[in-house]
């Protein structure tokens, strides 16, 4: 589904001097985000599997690149960047840390995979295997996913965000290829 913002102020940028950007759609960190049209539906039991490829253009900020909306589950961030450089996610209501990494701002590919049956969640920074998380026990969920924005409309992400597939499903056997293709695609090592 294609993700949309109505408010034109609101709307980040794609286009500079009627060129595309070269390195995605730029958010500004000050009211710039985009929602998913259309409902996207957890049961609590689904698999799940995101990939994106991103470039902040500010370190020591806690910035959201994707988050629940809203919905019936209390919502939460699925990718949170943290003012330490930790790279993590909410998806379960409860924070799991893949990376304490140092401050940078290059691109950067992250995937995570949620598996429901093992209930593990692991992040891939690079294709480089972060700490994973256990325990997961993702919550039910019908509603917007946001791009570059937290569910309470704050954690701006200030940066170019060059691509995000979402699968729900546990793409853990075609990881690589996915990864290979966007790294690929966005020039990231």
């Amino acid at each position: 589904n294609n993700a949309t913002q109505a408010t034109p102020d609101s709307q980040p940028k794609i286009v500079e001097n009627g060129a595309l950007l070269t390195d995605g759609i730029d958010f500004d960190g000050t009211d710039d985000f985009l929602s998913q049209s259309s409902g996207f539906s957890l049961t609590g039991s689904d698999d799940l599997s995101f990939f994106t490829a991103y470039k902040p253009d500010v370190v020591d900020t806690t910035m959201d690149i994707l988050s629940q909306a809203n919905g019936t589950g209390t919502g939460r961030s699925w990718l949170t960047l943290q003012n330490d450089a930790d790279i993590s996610s909410f998806l379960s209501g409860s924070e799991k840390r893949f990376f304490t990494a140092s401050s940078t701002t290059d691109k950067t590919l992250m995937s995570v995979v949620y598996d429901d049956s093992a209930n593990t969640i692991d992040g891939f920074k690079n294709s480089v295997a972060g700490t994973q998380g256990t325990s997961v026990n993702v919550e039910a969920a019908d509603g917007v996913v946001n791009i570059g924005v937290s569910k309470g409309g704050t954690n701006l992400f200030n940066g170019s965000i060059e691509e995000i597939i979402i699968y729900s499903s546990d793409q853990s056997d075609k990881r690589r290829a996915i990864e290979e293709s966007i790294a690929t695609a966005n020039g990231i090592t």
